[in-house]
């Protein structure tokens, strides 16, 4: 794993951009954190396709990926 992150006080905090974490397989998943706490963030799959609590069409009848 690779993080990609500021830090304030030992924690994720993110002043700059966002945080992030990259997987061995490439798998990512990028955060907005305020000291130390998940304010917003989503998975990025390997293949760039973004992970969305709606409409979510992956690996369904339309989309066999």
């Amino acid at each position: 794993m690779v993080f990609e992150s500021e830090w304030k006080d030992g924690h994720f905090h993110s002043d700059k951009h966002k945080n992030i974490v990259v997987y061995p397989r490439g798998d990512a998943f990028e955060g907005i954190w305020e000291d130390g706490i998940l304010v917003d963030g989503n998975v990025v799959f390997g293949d760039g396709l973004r992970y969305s609590a709606d409409n979510w069409n992956y690996c369904n009848g339309a989309d066999r990926r």
